[in-house]
């Protein structure tokens, strides 16, 4: 599988999607779903 992690500012992401601001992240424990399920 390719490598398609990304770093911004000295954090390392597996990935180059991320969760944006609204409903989806709205508190810790749906971060960590979105997290999880990638």
């Amino acid at each position: 599988m390719a490598d398609i992690s990304i770093e911004v500012n000295g954090i390392r992401f597996p990935n180059p999607f991320v969760i944006g601001s609204g409903p989806p992240s709205t508190n810790s424990k749906t971060i960590i779903k979105a997290f999880d399920n990638g």
